[in-house]
């Protein structure tokens, strides 16, 4: 952990209240020569705020430093999305290994999960009615609900509607194969796993989850027991070449997941949980629109989460152009569309000039 790092994660955990310069030198043993440079250029990227302060009439004021929403969220992400180039390689756990065929046999319990941060994944379980969640989860659940009472229904408007844009994808030929970048299944049977959203196709249609974590992998895995066309690997999402490669390669797995030549629907409808800060978001997204072939898909979708930015002008800033009369131009939502519930369909294909453009 380098020491920028160390200073966000710092004021990240120390709440609401945040902390004085001498508290911060004293919790991270950074001096000012070496931290103050730094909380300067936090303050400017908008991730930490700082006021002058004092305990009491005619005492010397001291400055203290909070974290922003944002702040909070980029070192959230530095901790479940480690830099790529740290990641010793891309390994592929099988469906076929999994033992169990349902959560709780097989699969990690909430506890074994690592990270001091609440998961997108574990989160979102916990707003649709699961049971794989920790106690940092459900606090954050509580957070957001305090934000938005009505953030259950929306969570699940969401899932019914990507479920919806996926069938109809899939219908239109446009859903050749899936790679979900939104980090795993978190409990079977419910509307956000793109295999059972898809598996009334036949032929079946290839469907690749993504996982950041070595227990979530292995709840994924329990998951997707007995479902021959599903895989999942363990990646960091954002390194787009070496994920890309890792799935369609025949000599580093049993078999190819993916075919390398066919475009592909990446559903990414949750990575604005996952890469918050807009700068890396629109980089992660101009890398994959460079790696998959003409023609593929990107599932977006705005965070549930209000303080975090709309990904959809940072998909557009790199390369991604809407696609046309795919997705239900009316979702059953009961009265909560918003541009929450909303998935955007982009595509890499060119796009068609209307009378008028030209």
């Amino acid at each position: 952990m380098n020491t920028t790092h160390r200073i966000l994660t710092t004021l990240a955990h120390a709440g609401e209240h945040g902390l004085t310069g001498a508290d911060l030198r004293e919790r991270t043993g950074i001096g000012v020569r070496a931290g103050y440079p730094r909380l300067v250029r936090l303050g400017i990227a908008g991730l930490v705020t700082l006021r002058w302060e004092s305990t009491r009439p005619g005492a010397p004021r001291s400055c203290r430093y909070r974290v922003t929403d944002l702040g909070r969220a980029e070192a959230r992400q530095r901790e479940l999305l480690p830099p790529a180039r740290s990641t010793p390689g891309v390994t592929v756990p099988w469906a076929r290994d999994a033992r169990a065929g349902q959560v709780g046999d097989g699969a990690a319990p909430p506890e074994a999960f690592g990270a001091r941060w609440p998961h997108p994944v574990l989160l979102r379980n916990h707003l649709l009615g699961g049971s794989l969640n920790r106690p940092v989860d459900r606090q954050e659940a509580a957070r957001l609900r305090r934000l938005d009472p009505g953030i259950d229904t929306r969570a699940r408007a969401l899932e019914t509607h990507r479920g919806a844009v996926l069938r109809a994808l899939a219908d239109n030929g446009s859903a050749e194969q899936v790679l979900d970048l939104s980090t795993g299944v978190p409990a079977p049977g419910i509307v956000r796993c793109a295999h059972l959203a898809l598996a009334d196709q036949d032929p079946p249609t290839p469907v690749v989850y993504v996982v950041t974590d070595d227990q979530l992998a292995l709840a994924t895995r329990t998951v997707l027991h007995g479902c021959s066309h599903t895989g999942a690997v363990v990646a960091d999402p954002c390194d787009a070449h070496t994920l890309w490669r890792a799935v369609t390669r025949l000599d580093r797995t049993p078999r190819r997941l993916l075919h390398p030549g066919r475009p592909v629907v990446l559903d990414a409808s949750t990575i604005g949980d996952l890469v918050p800060d807009p700068r890396r978001l629109h980089a992660v997204l101009r890398a994959w629109r460079s790696t998959v072939p003409d023609g593929s898909v990107l599932l977006l979708a705005h965070s549930l989460d209000p303080a975090l930015p709309d990904p959809l002008p940072v998909a557009h800033r790199a390369g991604w152009h809407r696609l046309p009369a795919v997705p239900p131009s009316s979702p059953d939502t009961r009265g909560v569309v918003d541009h929450r519930t909303q998935v955007a369909v982009l595509t890499t294909a060119k796009r068609r000039r209307t009378r008028r453009e030209a």
